[in-house]
């Protein structure tokens, strides 16, 4: 079930209007956008996710699967902090998938 966790989208890449982009991308795919936003940052090159304790394996590797249509994405899947309102948490880096 792609809607059971929420994604938060963060634009890293410096390039306007990626987390808009990838916000349309992940809902067509059935999961779930919360926010999109910018992060903390816009030097990241490769995508991360970051995910809570809970979130599933299965869950996770669709969603990295979704993510490397568009981008490259770091093969490490970092802890997102509990307290944090959604469960996976997108930032966007500046390299895009050679596909």
């Amino acid at each position: 079930d792609l809607s059971a966790y929420s994604i938060s989208v963060l634009n890293g890449s410096g390039i306007s209007g990626e987390a808009a982009s990838l916000r349309t991308q992940l809902e067509d795919a059935e999961f779930v956008v919360d926010s999109v936003g910018n992060a903390d940052t816009s030097d990241y090159t490769r995508t991360e996710v970051f995910a809570k304790e809970g979130v599933s394996e299965a869950y996770l590797n669709t969603l990295i699967k979704e993510l490397e249509k568009t981008y490259e994405v770091n093969s490490v899947t970092e802890t997102l902090d509990e307290s944090e309102s959604v469960d996976v948490e997108i930032i966007i880096g500046s390299t895009r998938a050679d596909n």
